[in-house]
């Protein structure tokens, strides 16, 4: 985001996105007030920052959310919710109004910058889980070669996640694959969704793959094969979940489903290599604790190696 224009540019796709995603003209407004007040924060105050838009459609869960990132200079979060404050150029009052316009919202900002998020639900609608993606292709390409897949109900949730191998079009490809037979097995058993996986991506270049599953039983089951990193972040420690090594529609060994005790506190979280591994929240404090797009949103930026497709899935329980 550098010129005004860009705000329009990005208003416009998102009333016609909420529309196709049956929003009424009341839910399209309110969005169009949160990217006019978060776009021209970014143009005025930290230009080069990014808008991201992000629909979800699941089951009865649909949501719009405009994710904003910037690397800079940061703000006095108190000053800026106060209302009355506004940038000037816009119809809200600053980010006051865009927290009223959003069914969630939250933010994080030090030196390095702010990441803020603001999302509507279709008629209210809601879920047990709180979750935050960022999936964006490397520079020198317009499709990613990541892909990604959610399904969540009352009581669980089910996630893939898969990195075409390499980047561009033929990765994007063997992605859409992999999540389109997810979108229809996926209450399947895991190793099985894993089998037909790697026999479906056999027509392409493969990728990697990590498959988990959540219910309120306290435990995670999970496989994969390849470079998705998958971790449970607590407060003060995390682990890892372990994949086998391998390609999916290249040659895997047999899948084994594995098993890791989660209480539901703290974060799940997905990446593939697109991020470095070493990523941690030792400089943000507090960060842990924040909306998971917010993370998803503080990880891509701080942690990309800018060399790869990134893919980033942040999930939470809702306390």
């Amino acid at each position: 985001m550098t010129d005004p224009s860009q705000v329009g540019e990005v208003r416009r796709f998102v009333q016609k996105l909420s529309k196709d995603f049956d929003f009424n003209e009341v839910e399209v407004g309110r969005l169009s007030i949160i990217v006019n007040e978060l776009g021209n924060n970014l143009v005025k105050y930290a230009p080069g920052g990014r808008l991201l838009v992000r629909a979800f459609d699941n089951q009865d869960l649909k949501q719009v959310e405009i994710l904003s990132i910037d690397t800079g200079p940061g703000m006095d979060v108190d000053v800026v919710m106060t209302d009355g404050y506004t940038t000037g150029q816009t119809p809200g009052t600053g980010l006051g109004s865009v927290k009223r316009q959003a069914d969630y919202f939250d933010l994080y900002s030090t030196t390095k910058g702010t990441v803020i998020v603001a999302g509507i639900f279709k008629d209210s609608s809601k879920s047990s889980f709180n979750f935050g993606v960022v999936n964006l292709p490397v520079a020198s390409e317009s499709v990613c070669g990541d892909d990604y897949y959610l399904n969540m109900d009352k009581d669980s949730v089910t996630a893939l996640v898969v990195d075409g191998l390499g980047h561009g079009i033929l990765a994007s490809q063997a992605a859409n694959e992999a999540t389109a037979l997810f979108s229809e097995i996926q209450n399947e058993p895991l190793d099985f969704i894993l089998n037909r996986i790697h026999g479906k991506l056999k027509s392409t270049r493969g990728g990697a793959v990590f498959l988990l599953r959540w219910s309120e039983a306290g435990v995670v089951t999970f496989t994969g094969v390849g470079n998705i990193r998958t971790v449970i972040q607590k407060p003060i420690e995390n682990k890892t979940l372990i994949s086998q090594n391998g390609t999916a529609g290249v040659q895997i060994r047999t899948p084994k489903v594995l098993s890791e005790k989660w209480d539901g506190e703290g974060l799940l979280i997905l990446h593939t290599d697109g991020i470095n591994n070493r990523w941690d929240f030792s400089a943000h404090p507090g960060l842990i604790y924040r909306h998971p797009a917010v993370i998803a949103g503080i990880i891509s930026r701080d942690f990309c190696r800018g060399t790869d497709d990134a893919t980033v899935v942040v999930i939470g329980r809702n306390k």
